[in-house]
C-alpha cells in the first residue's frame, strides 16, 4: 500500500463506516448531549445515561471533524454536525460542571448527576463531591469544550474550559483527587494521570494560541513539567518499558503484579502525546522555547528543549515495536508484565481490594479498538517524521490487523465491534466504561488523513 491509498482508504472509513453510525444514533437531538450507551455490537442501546468521560470526547470529535474537514461533508452534513456539537456543548456547560467546580462523572439522559456513595479512591473521598468520582472527566470535558470554542467561534467556551483547567492542575499538584474508573492503587502513581494532563494542556495550548489568551506562556511551562512527569518516574530502561504504575515514593516494583505490567495502547498513546506536544510548541515558537514562548519576566529565560520530547516519544514507539506484538494470534494486548504474558507477581494485603487487579487478571489478553487506533496513529506519525522503514513496515502490520479484526461484519452497523478476545473473536464486554465510546477510532483517523495531507 502506497500511502495516497492508505488516506484515500481512510477518508472512507471515517466519512462512510464510522461517522454514519454517530451522527444517526449518537445525538440526543430531544436533551442534548450524546448517546453512547451501546452494546459492542452496536445494535442496542442499552441505556442513555450520559457518561461525561465520553460527552467531552463525542463533542471534540464533532467540532474537530466540522473545524478541519468541511470539504469532505454536503451542507446537509454539516449542519447536522454543528448543530449536534452545539447541542452537546450547551447540555455539559449547563448540567456538567458541579457547584465546587469540578465535573460530575454521570449524568441522567435530561442532565441530572449522578450520586455516588461510600468509599472511593482512598483519604481524599470524604471530601469529594458525591457526584465526581475522576478528574478523568474534567479534563475530557475541558478537551471538548476548548475544540468546540475554536470550531466555532466560542471563546466563552475556553473560558470555561481555562477555569476547569486551573481547577485540575490546582487537584492534581496537591494530590487531592480522583480517578476512575480503575482508581489508583494504594501506594502507588499512576502514569495515565500526568500522561492525560499532557495531551489535555496541549489541546489548552492549540486553544490559547487561537484565542491569543496571556494564559498561553503558563501552559506551555507546564505542558514541558508534565512531560517530564510523564515519562521520566515511569521509564525502566533497562527493560525498554514504560510501568503504568509506581510506587509513591518513585520506586519501581517489579515483583509486585500491580508494579510490572505496562499497557501498550498507552504508551503508543503517550508516544504521539509527546511528539504532538513538541509539534505545537515548534509551531508556536519556531524551535525552542523561552520561559513560554519568548516572554521573560525577570532574568534569564529557561531554554525548553522540544526536540527532547519528539526524540523520547519515538523512543516509546520502539520500545513497543519490540515488545507489544502478539506473535501468536496477531494484533497488540491490553496489559502485560515487562516480561511478556499475563501480568502476574505478589500482591500486597493493602492492595488486596484495589479495581485494577481484576482487570489485569480477567482482561489482560483482550484485543481493544483504541488500542489499535492510537497504535495506526503512533506509528505512521514516526515513520512521516522519520523515513524510517521499519515503522511504516509496522504500520502496515497493525493497519491489516486492525482493519481486518474491528470493522462490524453488518454494513447496516458499520462501527467496529470494540473488544475482542485474544483470538479476534468478537465478545460483548465492557471495559472501562459501559460505554461504545466515538472517539478513539474517529480521532486516529482524522489525525492519520491530516498528517498524509501534509
Amino acid at each position: 500500500m502506497e500511502l495516497n491509498s492508505i488516506k484515500d482508504f481512510l477518508i472512507t472509513h471515517l466519512v462512510e463506516r464510522i461517522l454514519p453510525f454517530w451522527l444517526e444514533r449518537g445525538i440526543d437531538w430531544d436533551n442534548g448531549g450524546f448517546f453512547t450507551c451501546f452494546n459492542n455490537l452496536g445494535d442496542k442501546l442499552v441505556s442513555k445515561n450520559k457518561y461525561v468521560w465520553s460527552e467531552g470526547r463525542f463533542l471534540w470529535a464533532l467540532s474537530h471533524l466540522y473545524r478541519h474537514f468541511q470539504d469532505m461533508f454536503p451542507q446537509t452534513k454539516l449542519e447536522k454536525l454543528e448543530g449536534g456539537a452545539k447541542l452537546g456543548a450547551e447540555f455539559l456547560r449547563d448540567h456538567a460542571i458541579l457547584d465546587d467546580g469540578s465535573c460530575a462523572w454521570l449524568l441522567t439522559e435530561r442532565g441530572l448527576p449522578v450520586e455516588y456513595k461510600g468509599d472511593v479512591d482512598g483519604e481524599h473521598s470524604m471530601n469529594r463531591h458525591p457526584a465526581h468520582l475522576g478528574i478523568e472527566a474534567d479534563e475530557f470535558l475541558i478537551y471538548g469544550f476548548v475544540e468546540f470554542s475554536v470550531a466555532f467561534d466560542k471563546p466563552e467556551y475556553f473560558r470555561l474550559a481555562c477555569d476547569i483547567y486551573r481547577g485540575v492542575v490546582d487537584r492534581i499538584e496537591s494530590g487531592k483527587f480522583f480517578s476512575a474508573p480503575y482508581g489508583v492503587p494504594t501506594g502507588y502513581r499512576s502514569h495515565g494521570i500526568p500522561m492525560l494532563l499532557l495531551e489535555t494542556t496541549r489541546e489548552m495550548i492549540e486553544g490559547a494560541s487561537y484565542w491569543k489568551d496571556p494564559f498561553l506562556s503558563e501552559l506551555v511551562e507546564i505542558g514541558f513539567r508534565v512531560a517530564e512527569e510523564s515519562v521520566v518516574p515511569f521509564r525502566c530502561n533497562e527493560r525498554r518499558i514504560l510501568v503504568e504504575m509506581v510506587k509513591s515514593d518513585g520506586g519501581i516494583a517489579p515483583d509486585e503484579m500491580i508494579g510490572s505490567y505496562y499497557n501498550p495502547g498507552h504508551t503508543l498513546e503517550h508516544a504521539w502525546f509527546l511528539i504532538d506536544f513538541a509539534r505545537e510548541v515548534e509551531r508556536l515558537s519556531g524551535g525552542g522555547v523561552r520561559n513560554g514562548l519568548g516572554n521573560k519576566p525577570s532574568g534569564e529565560a529557561t531554554l525548553f528543549d522540544a526536540n527532547k520530547w519528539k526524540s523520547e516519544g519515538l523512543r516509546l514507539i520502539d520500545w513497543m515495536v519490540e515488545k507489544c506484538w502478539d506473535n501468536e494470534f496477531g494484533g497488540i494486548p491490553q496489559f502485560l508484565h515487562v516480561d511478556w504474558g499475563a501480568p502476574r507477581g505478589r500482591v500486597l494485603e493493602v492492595n488486596a481490594d484495589d479495581k485494577i487487579l481484576g482487570y489485569l487478571r480477567n482482561h489482560w489478553d483482550k484485543k481493544l479498538w483504541w488500542v489499535h487506533s492510537e497504535a495506526l496513529y503512533a506509528l505512521l506519525l514516526a515513520y512521516t517524521l522519520t523515513g524510517d522503514n521499519d515503522y511504516w513496515n509496522y504500520y502496515l502490520k497493525v493497519h491489516d490487523y486492525t482493519f481486518g479484526t474491528f470493522p462490524n461484519s453488518d454494513e447496516k452497523i458499520g462501527e467496529w465491534i470494540q473488544i475482542r478476545r485474544r483470538d479476534g473473536t468478537p465478545v460483548n464486554d465492557v471495559v472501562a466504561l459501559p460505554v461504545k465510546d466515538p472517539f478513539h477510532i474517529m480521532r486516529a483517523l482524522m489525525f492519520m488523513i491530516k498528517l498524509l495531507n501534509t
